[in-house]
């Protein structure tokens, strides 16, 4: 067998090739180790033996419900993603007309007040209030209503 494979794949070394082959088959049993445990968890998880499992078979078993879950969920999303989008054409729609995301860009705000001293600082009246504002109203002096554009 080996001089077959010899044969077909010359440029390549025997060892080389032995040690893809083993990675083949190491990767395709461990996936058939998996797929034997978690159907052996399910068969426990059905016969109510939870209590019997070691802290280890349920930290495994919980991994792989995660696991599970995330590819579920992922799946499910596909299909329904492409259901919505199927009848969005079919009403005459694109997806991401009734479906748009986020803002379609920032608008301006107008600036609502203005410090007589320096005109460069302004403010819209959103969000704190900036120090120059805070300075001059403290103790009564001013009235934020004094700084109002008009």
């Amino acid at each position: 067998m080996c001089d077959a494979i010899c044969v077909c794949l010359p440029q390549i070394p025997v060892q080389s090739l032995f040690h893809i082959l083993l990675a083949i088959l190491s990767s395709s049993l461990q996936e058939m180790l998996r797929e034997m445990q978690l159907q052996r968890s399910k068969a426990m998880a059905k016969d109510g033996a939870l209590d019997k499992m070691s802290y280890g078979e349920l930290a495994d078993m919980e991994r792989q419900i995660a696991r599970l879950k995330v590819e579920k969920q992922n799946t499910e999303r596909l299909e329904l993603r492409q259901k919505l989008t199927d009848m969005a054409k079919q009403h005459g729609f694109d997806i991401h007309d009734l479906f748009a995301k986020g803002r379609r860009g920032k608008g301006m705000v107008a600036v609502k007040y203005r410090d007589p001293k320096n005109r460069e600082n302004t403010w819209t009246g959103r969000g704190r209030m900036p120090r120059w504002m805070a300075a001059a109203t403290k103790g009564g002096k001013a009235k934020k209503d004094d700084f109002l554009i008009r």
